[in-house]
């Protein structure tokens, strides 16, 4: 028998009735007690889940406030780092799938191992507070930065910045992560000047989720002066969305202001607003910069890749190394032919002169009038020198220009030094040069968009010539080069082209196929007139050509 008022988990009496139903009684025990979940209040000196010491409060925002902690299970083990909390704000702790889906964001976004993104260690919940914990980062947020220079941030710091933030983002969507939040509060600028990125790929679920819950607006966590159209309008998520939102970010960096006075995109179009020029970049980073601020996804940058491959491109690319490498082959050539001291000009020309005279005038003598041939690349022949009686002075190169007619030197007279060796004088330098170049590049096969790094290096002092010919026969003369003048290398040391910490890049480009690298070198300058490649590239083949060392390799682009 149970005694009266003494509750058991046993099944309630049932009674038959007369219809052969089963009827279950009401059991007479009270309703049990609902008891409401503690409520945690979070301030600094709280310790949150009997683990985390809540020291400072440093931030806040649309989606919560960031605290600095101290772990005590780290502080048992020896270590003292400090940590950052994010307690998520009563909005979005209110959704029933939000839980979930934030904790599943955070697993993937753990997945991401990037200098420039924050490390998120965890996400949990203890009773009504919901939270994040992550990488503490000694440093200040970027719109705090953005504060103390009103007028922007000095551009070299500045590139330095947007790339770091480029990098991140690429990373992340190579990842198939998107930010969607990205503002200069979730930027981060560490006392190194490196800079952290937090809060990859939450704001996505915090929408998602009121989304689903029909939570008052999808776009409660969004940050509306750096959302896209696309964004506000509730479409589907794409990395568009950042590239506006950096777009954005980078003005203010550069300016110190947003680019459409914190309006909404959708507004900004709405009043034709434009983003004002910004005068410290160039033509070519302002027009990739404007084009990432493009209100409407269509006209909008592809991809960060572009983007950072546009604004970073350094005029001085291959189009401004052919031209560079142009007229530093002509140096020599204007150098010895149009000099300033106009009396060393007026006794050069003098002395031409007189040899040309004293020679007519030998050859008046002489009964016999044929013509000679005039080739400054053909070996001289004594046989051939004795018959030639006449020559035509009509032929004779102008004084200002090299000649193979020169007169004998007497004896008292000083022979002129000669730096750069005349055409008459290829017999002396026909014979074939000794010596060896290597030609390397850092990697044999590139895709578009790629950097090009070339290396070389000499056996012994040569003067050197380095060219390129695309697939398409099209030739470049990449060395010398106005950063790189001299043309003379010396043994026992790589060169580069670019070489290290030099203020242009080789960037690989259209057509594809394969490229070849042609060096010439000699112990000897190169006379300018003899330096000509044929459709193919090839140097066209005289007795000086062919005295060159000469070497050739490949890479291919796809």
């Amino acid at each position: 028998m149970t005694p009266k008022n003494q509750y058991t988990n046993s099944r309630p009496a049932v009674k038959q009735d007369d219809s052969d139903q089963e009827t279950v009684l009401i059991d007479s025990a009270p309703p049990p007690v609902h008891t409401e979940p503690e409520v945690i209040t979070i301030k600094p000196g709280t310790t949150l889940n009997n683990r985390f010491d809540i020291l400072e409060v440093i931030g806040s925002g649309g989606m919560g406030t960031v605290y600095k902690a101290l772990d005590k299970r780290d502080i048992e083990v020896g270590n003292s780092y400090f940590i950052a909390i994010k307690v998520l704000n009563q909005e979005c702790k209110n959704s029933p799938a939000l839980l979930k889906s934030l904790y599943d964001e955070t697993k993937k976004t753990q997945s991401l191992s990037h200098p420039n993104i924050v490390t998120v260690y965890d996400f949990d919940r203890a009773s009504n507070i919901v939270y994040m914990t992550m990488e503490w980062i000694e440093g200040a947020p970027l719109n705090q930065i953005i504060k103390r220079n009103p007028l922007g941030i000095a551009l070299p710091e500045a590139i330095d910045i947007i790339t770091q933030i480029g990098n991140a983002l690429s990373y992340a969507h190579s990842k198939h992560i998107i930010h969607l939040d990205l503002k200069p509060n979730n930027i981060y600028f560490d006392r190194n000047k490196h800079i952290k990125i937090l809060d990859f790929g939450i704001a996505q679920k915090i929408n998602s989720s009121l989304a689903d819950n029909d939570e008052p607006s999808a776009a409660l966590a969004l940050t509306p002066s750096y959302a896209s159209i696309e964004l506000l309008n509730d479409k589907i998520p794409s990395p568009s969305d950042d590239i506006y939102a950096f777009a954005c970010v980078c003005y203010e960096i550069l300016t110190g202001k947003h680019p459409y006075n914190r309006e909404r995109a959708d507004i900004a179009l709405k009043k034709h607003l434009l983003p004002k020029k910004i005068k410290s970049l160039n033509n070519q980073q302002w027009k990739a910069l404007k084009k990432a601020l493009a209100p409407q996804k269509k006209d909008r940058t592809k991809s960060i890749e572009q983007f950072l491959l546009e604004f970073n491109a350094k005029k001085s690319n291959l189009k401004y190394i052919i031209l560079g490498g142009l007229l530093t082959l002509l140096l020599p050539f204007t150098y010895y032919h149009f000099q300033d001291n106009s009396n060393k000009l007026v006794a050069t020309q003098q002395k031409k002169k007189e040899a040309i005279s004293s020679l007519v005038n030998q050859t008046k003598a002489n009964t016999t009038v044929k013509k000679p041939e005039i080739n400054p690349y053909k070996k001289s022949d004594a046989s051939t020198s004795t018959k030639q009686t006449k020559i035509d002075v009509s032929n004779t190169p102008p004084t200002t220009s090299y000649t193979s007619i020169k007169p004998a030197p007497s004896s008292t007279e000083k022979k002129p030094e000669e730096t750069v060796a005349p055409l008459s004088s290829i017999q002396e330098t026909s014979a074939k040069e000794t010596g060896k170049i290597n030609v390397w590049t850092d990697k044999e096969i590139y895709k578009i968009g790629d950097t090009l790094t070339i290396s070389f290096d000499v056996d012994k002092a040569l003067y050197v010539q380095i060219f390129i010919i695309n697939s398409t026969g099209e030739i470049t003369a990449l060395f010398p080069n106005p950063y790189q003048p001299d043309k003379r290398l010396n043994p026992n040391q790589t060169y580069q082209i670019p070489p290290k910490n030099a203020q242009f890049t080789l960037d690989i480009s259209e057509p594809k196929g394969e490229d070849r690298i042609i060096a010439l070198a000699s112990s000897k300058p190169f006379p300018t007139s003899t330096l000509v490649l044929d459709k193919s590239g090839e140097p066209i083949k005289n007795e000086l050509t062919e005295s060159y060392i000469q070497f050739q390799t490949t890479y291919r682009i796809y």
